[in-house]
């Protein structure tokens, strides 16, 4: 879903998946099936993270 916003955007030429191996890649490319509407983007929207909330979390996390 992430990879299919990402691709929908107007001024995206290019989208770097960040896959590993064929069958990342594969499920990747299951984006290009998405449909992209108005609805899907809103609820998207619905999982947004204000930026303070994410970077407080992450300096949590155990790995920092």
């Amino acid at each position: 879903m992430a990879l299919a916003a990402i691709i929908n955007q107007p001024f995206v030429d290019v989208v770097l998946s960040g896959a590993a191996c064929v069958d990342h890649l594969k499920s990747n490319l299951q984006a290009l099936k998405i449909k992209w509407n108005d609805s899907l983007a809103e609820m998207l929207d619905a999982l947004v993270e204000p930026a303070e909330s994410y970077w407080r979390m992450r300096s949590q996390l155990a790995w920092n």
